[in-house]
């Protein structure tokens, strides 16, 4: 007789894989053009503190977004992947946001988050599929 059978996502577990080494990319390089923007560019003191404080908000929701979608997968746990999509949504806005609604927004603004809406969206959609079959 054989056991309940796990549905993990190659796709989704490849996805993730990559996707995290992106976030890691794409934080290093945020705070480097924020640097940049710091000191080239007149901000309202307000707006840069709250475009920081997004910054290190995004440090935190995303390793856990990643973390919580890779267990949900790897153990069918939908819970975990139920909690890794709703972060996935926030992260669609923060990288909307990044887009278009920034104080400044250079093309390398445009790259990353279009990049990294690219990953979080096809996670999104191949996390709705493991949650659909499990």
């Amino acid at each position: 007789m054989r056991g309940p059978r796990h549905r993990t996502s190659l796709p989704l577990a490849v996805v993730l894989y990559f996707g995290q080494w992106y976030s890691v990319l794409f934080w290093i390089l945020s705070i480097l053009v924020f640097f940049y923007k710091g000191y080239n560019l007149l901000f309202p003191d307000e707006r840069f503190g709250i475009e920081i404080a997004c910054l290190l908000i995004y440090l935190l929701v995303e390793p856990a977004r990643i973390s919580m979608m890779d267990r949900g997968n790897k153990a069918s746990s939908w819970v975990s992947m139920l909690g890794g999509l709703l972060l996935s949504v926030i992260l669609i806005v923060y990288y909307s946001y990044l887009m278009f609604l920034q104080t400044y927004v250079l093309k390398i603004d445009l790259v990353l988050g279009g990049a990294g809406l690219g990953f979080t969206a096809l996670q999104l959609v191949f996390g709705c599929f493991v949650l659909a079959v499990s």
